[in-house]
């Protein structure tokens, strides 16, 4: 392959290939026409920032509307992006101009149509004359195009002796449309990884691209800028799996590919409902449009035709229920992120929630709160013992207030060593559901502490990545974090400092009439199993369950209906004698995270009654005491 030379800055397009001075130079719209927000940002990036790179990530394997004539067909990203460079418009002439596309793709460079290679065909045919040296180059890289699948190193380099001799032609003033080269799955061609790492063609690939990118002399700038610039699209699923040494290279810019927003996925599902013919896909009786479409947050367009086609073609394995989506966006998630992650869809609000009257009252406040941006915290750190109800309160209370409920748990075990992947696609993925309530289990060993010398760098990345999403602005009342814990000491501070989840609600155990609740609770829930207390069972009950958990209450109902069941002649006071309670079993353990749930306590009403006069320094000294005995 020929050698192929630079020159020193691109020479303006001759006024017959360029629009007016000032005008856009950006992949536009057509006027009136709605299509992906993301495509805006594109332009605007490509105008106004003379963006040479442009990396696309996130939902990119996604279908997205594409305008047609009246109608909109969903197309797949590169059908998409095809279109919009084929049909770039700018906004002070409004005339279009055609984009040469090229992608590079695992089987090498292909352009996006005859007519695409046929331009730059013809323009060697057209330099031979007059520009001999460069007619010859220009039909070398062509050949070399043209030629079986070669190395991604290969055609990585004839991407850049392209780019370079595109600028050459413009620089002795002959006009060549703009050049875009689409960059499929570049983080297989970019590798994420440190340089003694990576594989050689993998390093050297990193070098040529970074070479391309700072070549000042075949890029437009601020001067030059009613030249078509020329632009390079990379595509990847994460920015993080990108080599860390593409973001920061000139005139570079990150764009995200959301997951497809409401007015999306009710475009897509009319259409696709409309399109199918008969028989006709239907809902599940009860459940509406736009209820399914709701519940659909966090799916792509491709997950709602899977559902779509299934209930169509097999509609008595396949249903669209509230259920099935729910399943499907749990399977969505999982896919991406692992096991670490749930969609939880609660099947009660707070009228269920036995008990808890003062915290009942406390929680309506702080929703009063949670709703308005600008006073919402970012959070709360929920404290109390094992069993005490503290996740059952809080999927209530996210039913009550119209949030979705996502579960994190095991996260530094399940993506040790894939930190910033891990953190680019949890936001993408949460983003998504509008209002929510992100639940922490086990907060206290979720995160490795920035602080601690024991905790690995990929740990204390993942902490810092989440407590910058915490502290982002953008998601206050919007979204909502709980952190879960019986063990508030070991948190690490940074989570629990002011802004962040500085209040600590407390979830103790019942006593006084909350407990009575309760009693009352197992006495119902016996009679659905068919036993009937009498009036002095139930003042049996009531009595002998005094310090039982919110859980040991409904374990209790559950063991004496199953023993009963087994063996009517037990009474309820031969089994109250052997079935031990958590605050038995787990006494010690329990009395530890009592006391530190009343330590951290920021509602000192909800305290139990024998710890409300207690001075926090007998508290700590309590604590202590304890943890000698436990150890």
């Amino acid at each position: 392959m020929g050698a192929v030379g630079r020159a020193a800055r691109p020479a303006r397009t001759p006024p017959a290939a360029r629009p007016r001075r000032g005008a856009a130079t950006g992949v536009g719209p057509r006027p009136g026409s709605a299509r992906p927000a993301f495509l805006d940002e594109l332009s605007r990036a490509h105008h106004a920032r003379l963006a040479r790179c442009i990396i696309l990530s996130g939902n990119i394997n996604d279908l997205f509307p594409l305008p047609d004539g009246d109608a909109v067909r969903f197309v797949a990203l590169d059908a998409l992006l095809r279109h919009a460079f084929w049909h770039a418009r700018y906004p002070t002439t409004g005339a279009e101009v055609r984009f040469i596309v090229a992608s590079l793709r695992s089987d090498g460079i292909a352009f996006a149509s005859e007519r695409d290679r046929a331009t730059l065909a013809g323009l060697a045919d057209a330099l031979r004359p007059a520009q001999p040296d460069l007619a010859a180059d220009l039909a070398t890289i062509l050949k070399e195009v043209a030629t079986e699948r070669a190395s991604s190193l290969v055609t990585l380099t004839l991407v850049a002796e392209l780019l370079r001799l595109v600028s050459r032609v413009r620089a002795r003033g002959v006009p060549v449309r703009p050049l875009v080269v689409v960059v499929d799955q570049a983080e297989s061609l970019l590798p994420a990884g440190d340089a003694p790492h990576l594989a050689p063609l993998d390093r050297e690939a990193v070098k040529v691209f970074s070479d391309l990118l700072r070549d000042d002399g075949i890029w437009a700038e601020a001067e030059t800028a009613d030249v078509y610039p020329d632009v390079i699209v990379l595509l990847t699923a994460t920015a993080a799996e990108l080599n860390r040494k593409i973001a920061p290279l000139p005139k570079t810019v990150h764009v995200t590919v959301p997951l497809p927003d409401e007015a999306t996925r009710v475009a897509f599902v009319r259409s696709r409902l409309a399109g199918l013919g008969a028989p006709f896909v239907e809902l599940a009786p009860g459940y509406a449009l736009e209820r399914f479409v709701t519940d659909a947050r966090g799916l792509t367009v491709r997950a709602l035709d899977d559902l779509l086609t299934a209930a169509r073609r097999d509609p008595s394995a396949f249903s669209i229920d509230r259920a099935a989506i729910v399943e499907a966006v749990n399977t969505i998630l999982q896919e991406r992120l692992g096991p670490i992650i749930k969609l939880v869809d609660p099947d009660h609000g707070m009228e269920e929630v036995v008990g808890f009257r003062r915290l009942k009252a406390r929680l309506a406040a702080l929703r009063r709160r949670f709703d308005d941006p600008d006073r919402a915290p970012a959070g709360i750190t929920v404290v109390g013992p094992n069993g005490s109800g503290k996740t059952f309160m809080l999927e209530a209370f996210a039913r009550d207030t119209d949030r979705t409920v996502i579960t994190l748990s095991q996260i530094r075990s399940e993506w040790y060593g894939k930190t910033d992947v891990f953190a680019e696609m949890f936001e993408a993925g949460v983003a998504a559901f509008g209002r929510i309530l992100i639940l922490v289990d086990e907060a206290h060993v979720a995160f490795g502490s920035i602080h601690s010398r024991d905790t690995h760098e990929t740990e204390a990345r993942l902490t810092r990545h989440m407590i910058q999403m915490i502290d982002d602005l953008s998601y206050r009342s919007r979204i909502v974090w709980a952190l879960i814990t019986t063990r508030p000491d070991l948190l690490d501070p940074d989570f629990v400092r002011a802004g962040r989840c500085s209040l600590f609600v407390p979830v103790f155990d019942p006593e006084g009439d909350d407990a009575r609740e309760f009693a009352a609770f197992v006495v119902r829930r016996l009679a659905k199993a068919g036993i009937r207390l009498t009036a002095a069972e139930r003042g049996l009950l009531t009595a002998r369950t005094a310090g039982f958990s919110a859980g040991d209450y409904r374990e209790f109902a559950d063991d004496f209906a199953d023993e009963r069941a087994f063996d009517r002649s037990v009474t309820l006071a031969r089994f109250l004698d052997g079935w031990t309670p958590s605050s038995v079993s787990l006494a010690r353990e329990r009395e530890s995270q009592i006391l530190l749930a009343a330590l951290h306590c920021d509602w000192p009403e909800l305290l139990p009654e024998r710890l409300r006069d207690v001075p926090k320094d007998r508290l700590r000294e309590a604590i202590d005491a304890l943890r000698v005995r436990l150890a």
